[in-house]
């Protein structure tokens, strides 16, 4: 599989303006838009590409690193420690591959034991160029809504913006905060935040999946059941001959991420039987199926 590349995907030069680049996304998203017919996979690999391009920063990093700056965790401080760029003589260094490569001892030792080399194992966070790093616990709906979250580590505490859409393992740079948290002057502390589970939804990128219990009645006879969302309830239709499993999809209801559009709610229904429903009733509904329901199975395990 090839290196996601946003410029491609979008069809611009790397020197396109940011005008060029928004006329491109609207373009292409008209075009593969799902509601048109177009695919959801490649409606969202386009949402993507935008979302790193229309970023000064994101689009810098990528300009300069490529697809790793994209990856979760990436450190383009230490990128540049270990690639050669930007630094000055290296303490340390081996040639490869016909060209020399240039790392810092120091550096290296520090994202491995926790700064201040070896010794420092289980101690202070990681300091110099790679920063201070912490985790942060999100519930779904913050990471969704965004909003202001308190990060401890040790005696120390901050109060942390949280964007809305963030995902699950997404790391947030926040420049120059790592010194509040132990860190060397200046440096900045990279925040990986971990969402919980939900008790009720399920994120899927930027769509969100729900189950939702309905009556025998309800799903032979179909029915306007309510919904719940994160922004409270909405009256869905459940269409006659509705099954255990049975998809049906609410636009708009899912999670929006600035440069990917809104996300989609998936609605998948339950039928929930009676504890205990009258012998005769029982007899009416299995006459009202008209034939053997496995008939079907048996006939393709024979063949």
């Amino acid at each position: 599989m090839s290196a996601f590349d946003p410029y491609k995907v979008l069809g611009v030069a790397k020197a396109a303006t940011p005008e060029q680049i928004k006329k491109a996304y609207r373009k292409l998203a008209k075009a593969h838009h799902p509601d048109r017919g177009g695919d959801e996979a490649r409606f969202k690999e386009i949402g993507r590409a935008h979302d790193v391009l229309s970023d000064p920063e994101k689009r810098s990093l990528f300009d300069r690193f490529g697809p790793m700056s994209l990856e979760s965790g990436f450190d383009p401080a230490m990128a540049s420690g270990f690639g050669g760029r930007g630094r000055g003589a290296p303490r340390g260094g081996f040639q490869g591959a016909g060209q020399g490569v240039d790392f810092d001892m120091e550096d290296l030792l520090g994202s491995l034991f926790g700064g201040g080399g070896p010794r420092g194992f289980g101690g202070a966070p990681p300091r110099g160029p790679a920063g201070v790093r912490a985790e942060l616990g999100l519930d779904l709906r913050t990471s969704v809504e965004g909003g202001v979250r308190t990060l401890t580590v040790g005696p120390q505490s901050m109060q942390v913006r949280i964007p809305p859409g963030v995902r699950d393992g997404e790391t947030l740079r926040l420049r120059g905060q790592g010194a509040r948290l132990g860190g060397a002057p200046g440096s900045d502390l990279h925040l990986t935040l971990r969402v919980a589970q939900h008790p009720v939804f399920r994120r899927d990128g930027e769509d969100l999946h729900v189950t939702v219990p309905v009556t025998v009645g309800e799903a032979v006879g179909g029915a306007m059941v309510d919904v719940p969302t994160l922004e409270g309830k909405v009256r869905v239709r459940v269409p006659p001959g509705s099954a255990s499993g049975r998809t049906l999809r609410v636009r708009g209801r899912g999670v929006g991420r600035r440069g990917q559009g809104q996300g989609d709610l998936y609605v998948h229904v339950r039928v929930d039987l009676p504890v205990s429903v009258d012998p005769e009733l029982l007899q009416r509904l299995d006459e009202a199926y008209g034939s053997d329901v496995r008939s079907g199975l048996m006939q393709a395990a024979a063949a």
